[in-house]
């Protein structure tokens, strides 16, 4: 159910490193773009682009080990 995935999802966000996890909300919460989050948060592009790509590797790899059934995607 939508709720659980949203329930485990929110748990894994919470695990991720705080840059990563500052990073991946501002993108996927807030839907800024790279440029914007890097203003915002005084970094790059590259930088911002590389987090995003951390954070997403790391919760598909353990949403893959705490819970198989859910896919993580957009």
């Amino acid at each position: 159910p939508r709720n659980e995935r949203e329930d485990v999802l929110r748990a894994l966000i919470e695990q991720l490193p705080e840059r990563c996890r500052e990073v991946f909300r501002l993108s996927w919460y807030e839907d800024l773009k790279s440029a914007e989050i890097a203003e915002r948060l005084g970094t790059t592009r590259g930088n911002v682009s590389k987090r995003i790509k951390k954070a997403v590797e790391r919760l598909r790899r353990a949403l893959r080990y705490s819970a198989p059934g859910l896919k993580f995607s957009r």
